[in-house]
């Protein structure tokens, strides 16, 4: 083994992470399992292989989200790390096409409260799905993230209310029986677009 990884809970919060998603504080409590810490990445002192970390970093992001679902039964769709500029560049996570955002403020997580320490650390993150930052700021969340197959994603429903289309959207659709049984409500209704709630996320 030239190098390993270890992949871990994100950050609780992180402002340009946060700012950069643009998620709200109930959306991030909700969604935060979707995203996924890189705490480690090591290469073993002494190889001397042209390109390995940015590689290692680049195949092991293939196959990341697949391997969350077998174990932990869920998808993430977006990578976050952080780099002590004081020892590292970040230039593998640059090569490996990652995002540069910022700097912590200096702030760290221990025994359940936050204590400042100091060590500013250089911000990146990685979509894992190309549409990451819509699908964790969606008003719904999309039923692939809960492994759910063949449902109607209601972020992708645009009912005309003036050409009753509701009423036959939810007859046909497999979710008529959730809604009734109020797992949904209706927010408003007015001209244009029906606005509707989920009671589940």
């Amino acid at each position: 083994m030239e190098s390993g990884l270890r992949w871990a809970s994100p950050a609780f919060q992180c402002a340009d992470c946060d700012t950069w998603i643009g998620w709200s504080k109930e959306q991030q409590c909700q969604r935060l399992k979707y995203v996924v810490n890189n705490v480690r990445f090591l290469i073993l002192p002494g190889v001397r292989i042209a390109h390995l970390a940015s590689k290692a970093l680049a195949l092991n992001c293939r196959r990341l989200s697949a391997d969350w679902v077998r174990v932990y039964g869920h998808p993430i769709i977006l990578a976050e790390t952080f780099v002590g500029p004081q020892r590292f560049l970040g230039t593998c996570y640059q090569t490996a096409n990652w995002r540069l955002l910022g700097q912590t403020s200096g702030y760290g997580w221990q025994s359940g409260e936050y204590y400042y320490h100091g060590q500013h650390k250089t911000v990146w993150v990685y979509p894992l799905h190309p549409k990451a930052r819509q699908m964790l700021t969606a008003p719904f969340l999309a039923p692939a993230m809960e492994g759910r197959v063949g449902i109607t994603d209601l972020n992708q429903v645009c009912l005309d209310y003036q050409r009753n289309r509701l009423r036959h959207w939810l007859l046909t659709q497999r979710y008529s029986q959730s809604l009734h049984q109020n797992h949904f409500e209706i927010i408003y209704m007015k001209k244009g677009p029906i606005h509707i709630r989920s009671k589940l996320n």
